[in-house]
């Protein structure tokens, strides 16, 4: 993020799936930087993303406008279905250090910010085809 601020930006999306006795290299995993065409934050945060300001001014190939992170986020959690045991709907659970209280508080706010959101119990898998509520 650009900050703590309510008014700070997200910037980056990870996600990787975690699969036992996979190599860490191979695990499945999504990522993207978001650009909002114009950066609002605090100082020393966006100082200490030099790398990822860089990445979105030059274009790499996984910047996306903030419209489309939730749709492909959603769409890459939905193909992961074939790579998770069981059957029926498939369900995801966040986790992180902070993500409680630090990531998830940043992902609400920019699902209001953005058309096609995520967050906890927006994503439904199942064999009869994916749904992103």
């Amino acid at each position: 993020t650009t900050g703590l601020a309510e008014n700070c930006q997200v910037i980056e999306v990870g996600a990787v799936l975690e699969v036992p006795s996979v190599a860490i290299e191979e695990l499945p995993r999504f990522h993207c930087y978001v650009d909002h065409g114009v950066f609002v934050g605090e100082a020393r945060a966006l100082g200490m993303h030099a790398r990822i300001f860089e990445a979105i001014a030059n274009k790499h190939p996984s910047v996306l406008l903030p419209s489309a992170v939730g749709r492909l986020l959603a769409s890459w959690l939905c193909s992961l279905d074939g790579k998770i045991s069981g059957r029926g709907a498939t369900h995801f659970l966040p986790a992180g250090k902070n993500f409680a209280a630090f990531d998830m508080p940043f992902l609400n706010r920019f699902r209001e910010i953005c058309s096609s959101g995520f967050g906890p119990g927006d994503f439904v898998c199942s064999s009869r085809g994916s749904k992103v509520k």
